[in-house]
């Protein structure tokens, strides 16, 4: 058990990926899949290659060595606090179910790791540990903030309501599902013209008031408003990246409207949302729910 800076944690279905034939995948003479990850990676993540591989044929049981592991990155750095001691061993026959609960021990939250949203999609298991029956001793005796990976990010927002029609009420919006953590608007709908302006709205449900950062990754110029007021403005035409922008904000107690408004730049525009919490280390900040 220990974090990954690809998808966040190491525990039973990352293990999939030494299962892939290095004489398709690994250059000669080396070790590591790098073909796993050069081609069958998604927008940059991982989690779609352990998914498909897991896939293939589910584990029968599971047993998790978590007696120590490693924060701050997968293998050793030479960092004095790297090494994490919980002494436990996990075991079970839902691996997706075991791996929420590795994630929910180093401090993830289980809907940030994308293949086990992915795992939870196909049915391999259950994500929602309180819908899973967890023997032996309280896990929440043993649960750390383990340090994230640097470049590490949760899961972003995928559902939304999108206009380009800037008279249109928001109740009018379409609703669109992004397969990714972007949401490529020219992908939904191409630009009705060169003066063409996208809005993209979600709803936060926050269970309590809640302290957290927005982190936007954006192509074009756009403006980010919370609850009606204007909190980030900004113009991105260089390298699109995921979390490129960054501001603390306050979450109300029940509902917070998010609305983005994009203007493409050289026909792109795209959009990621996250809100991370108060550590600013890549993670959801709890007790949020996403909503449309």
């Amino acid at each position: 058990m220990k974090v990954h800076g690809g998808c966040g944690i190491t525990a039973c279905l990352k293990n999939y990926v030494g299962t892939a034939p290095r004489i398709v995948y690994a250059a000669q003479g080396a070790f590591a899949n790098a073909g796993l990850h050069n081609n069958h990676s998604l927008e940059g993540r991982s989690d779609s290659f352990i998914a498909d591989l897991a896939a293939f044929h589910p584990p029968d049981y599971c047993v998790l060595d978590a007696i120590r592991g490693l924060q701050h990155y997968e293998h050793s750095i030479g960092v004095p606090d790297q090494l994490m001691r919980s002494n436990m061993i996990l075991a079970g026959e839902d691996p997706v179910a075991i791996d929420a609960l590795a994630a929910t021990i180093m401090g993830f939250q289980p809907t940030d790791i994308e293949y086990l949203n992915m795992a939870t999609q196909r049915r391999m298991g259950v994500m929602d540990l309180g819908n899973a029956d967890v023997a032996g001793d309280d896990p929440a005796r043993f649960t750390r903030h383990w340090a994230k990976p640097r470049g590490w990010y949760g899961r972003c927002n995928r559902q939304w309501l999108v206009t380009q029609d800037a008279s249109a009420d928001i109740k009018s919006w379409a609703r669109f599902t992004a397969p990714t953590d972007t949401l490529h608007f020219a992908k939904w709908q191409p630009p009705a013209s060169d003066a063409a302006v996208y809005r993209a709205a979600v709803r936060v449900m926050a269970e309590g008031n809640r302290k957290a950062f927005l982190s936007v990754g954006a192509h074009g110029q756009f403006k980010a408003f919370l609850n009606g007021e204007k909190v980030m403005e900004e113009q991105a035409a260089t390298r699109y990246r995921i979390g490129q922008f960054q501001k603390p904000v306050e979450l109300r107690s029940g509902e917070n409207v998010l609305v983005f408004e994009l203007k493409p730049v050289s026909e792109q525009v795209d959009l990621s949302v996250l809100l991370a919490a108060p550590e600013n280390d890549g993670g959801t900040v709890d007790g949020i729910r996403w909503s449309v």
